[in-house]
Parts: C-alpha cells; structure tokens; sequence
C-alpha cells in the first residue's frame, strides 16, 4: 500500500462523476417530501365556530376533546378551495382539538370555541 507524505495510507481520492451522482439520486429522493400536499388551518373564528382549511388533496377534518377523543367528523374528500366549515355548533365552550390530515401528513391545531 502507498504512503502519503504524513507516513499514513494513501487512499484515492472519490470521482468526480460518483460525486454529481450521489447528488442528483439525493436531490431526487428530497424532492418528492416537497411536494406532498400541505394541510394548513387558514382560517378560524372562535366566536361564530367557522374555519376554514387549505389542502392540495384530499382531507380529513375531525374535532376531538384535549385528550384526543373523537367528537365529530368535519370533512372527508376533496375540499374546495374558500369553504368554511361549522364547528362544533352544539358543544359548550372549551378548548378542543382540530386534527387535518392530508397526503400523509397530519396536523393538529388547538381551537378555543365560545
């Protein structure tokens, strides 16, 4: 085995090619995490119990109590774009919990109703 000047091993160095390679099968595994969709709250009125959510695909919007219990199911579909959904209208007023789920993704927002 070859020594380098420092009396070590001498090891070839990586080429070039192996390297843009690497860099384009990685920029191809990242982009794919970019453009799953993107489930968001836009919009919420404590007051009239009114939101409004924004998600490229499907979505699923359910209510739940603080400790994740199931209340009630808002949306399940395609949701088009500027709808506002009623929450909760016969719930008394507490903190509850908004869980989105899209494309994968899940979100969960606290809502305060009045």
């Amino acid at each position: 085995m070859q020594q380098n000047s420092a009396g070590g091993p001498r090891f070839p160095l990586m080429p070039f090619r192996f390297a843009r390679t690497s860099i384009l099968i990685l920029a191809l595994l990242v982009v794919p995490l970019f453009a799953q969709a993107n489930p968001r709250l836009a919009w919420f009125n404590a007051r009239d119990r009114l939101v409004m959510v924004e998600a490229d695909d499907s979505v699923s919007v359910s209510l739940h109590l603080p400790d994740g219990k199931w209340l009630e199911t808002l949306w399940d579909g395609r949701l088009p774009q500027g709808t506002v959904l009623g929450v909760g209208t016969e719930l008394p007023p507490g903190l509850y919990l908004l869980r989105i789920r899209s494309g994968g993704i899940q979100r969960l927002e606290r809502i305060t109703l009045m």
